[in-house]
């Protein structure tokens, strides 16, 4: 029996609009840094399903994580301080080497290529 799921991007808008909810309450003084984007294969451009991201901002010791769907697609949401800018992406799945990217500005769609290893 298949269950009905809210789709990745539906549970992170929601998680920011819920965190945003407790920051105006004066619930923490943090903002969200959210980065989205597609992980692809770099030798077709065919989505990559089930890769693992982890998502590190240098002033934190916390993590966001997130898992691609099938389309390649992923969202990533993480309170962090204001003025939190360069972050490390890191994007895992078995058969591919690990990808290390670093995020400059999280408002643009990261575009990921992971490689393929070699049997």
């Amino acid at each position: 029996m298949r269950e009905d799921r809210a789709p990745p991007r539906a549970i992170a808008i929601a998680i920011a609009i819920a965190l945003r909810g407790l920051a105006a309450f004066g619930v923490g003084c943090h903002a969200f840094y959210v980065v989205s984007g597609r992980v692809v294969d770099c030798s077709d451009q065919a989505p990559v399903d089930g890769a693992d991201l982890h998502l590190e901002l240098a002033r934190l010791q916390e993590k966001g994580r997130a898992t691609s769907d099938p389309s390649g697609s992923f969202h990533v949401v993480l309170n962090a301080p204001p003025g939190e800018e360069a972050s490390e992406l890191v994007v895992e799945k078995p058969g591919y080497a690990p990808l290390h990217a670093t995020v400059k500005n999280p408002e643009v769609p990261q575009q990921l290529c992971l490689q393929r290893l070699r049997p």
